[in-house]
């Protein structure tokens, strides 16, 4: 595997805000392939909202926690990883939330991103991918071509939550090195 480390701060976002997802748990296997080769590497949670959101004053850029999230994981960064768990055939409204909530032309706006899928279907959330892509593109994010759709998760998985499957673990490992190199 070659990583040729050109890396800028990175920000990981698993994106749903339940605590026991399959989400979490690809995230953090990522997270930990990332820091192999860069200390340069944010792990954020969408729990970490905890009810920050949902309410009148997140479009005015008033709520403090909120700020805070965004100045800590999303404004350093130069690139995201978004894991992204299959919702009702999108990816989940949390997410959607947040990025609306956030000062986007400050904290966004020509930065880079990479994408992973999760679902305990076939597709990989394909279709989510596609339609975080599009408002990616919309904020003025480069979207790296390659995404990762991880197709029926809860079989990659084994006893102790770390994947099983070596075809899966490379293409994890391939993803992450032109994440980085991107």
């Amino acid at each position: 595997m070659l990583y040729v480390v050109i890396c800028s701060m990175i920000t990981l976002i698993s994106s749903t805000n339940n605590s026991d997802s399959h989400t979490k748990i690809i995230s953090r296997i990522y997270f930990d392939e990332l820091k192999k080769h860069t200390n340069d590497v944010l792990f954020f949670s969408l729990e970490e909202l905890d009810g920050l959101t949902i309410n009148n004053f997140m479009y005015n850029n008033k709520i403090d926690g909120l700020l805070d999230l965004q100045e800590r994981y999303i404004t350093p960064a130069q690139k995201f990883l978004f894991v992204i768990p299959e919702y009702n055939g999108s990816y989940p409204g949390i997410l959607k939330l947040f990025i609306d909530a956030l000062d986007v032309k400050l904290s966004m706006y020509g930065k880079k991103a990479g994408i992973v899928g999760v679902a305990t279907g076939r597709a990989g959330n394909l279709r989510g991918i596609d339609h975080l892509t599009a408002v990616l593109h919309h904020m003025q994010v480069t979207v790296l071509p390659k995404y990762f759709p991880l197709s029926n998760v809860q079989h990659e998985l084994d006893e102790n939550n770390n994947l099983k499957n070596t075809q899966t673990i490379k293409v994890l490992q391939q993803h992450a090195a032109m994440l980085i190199n991107f």
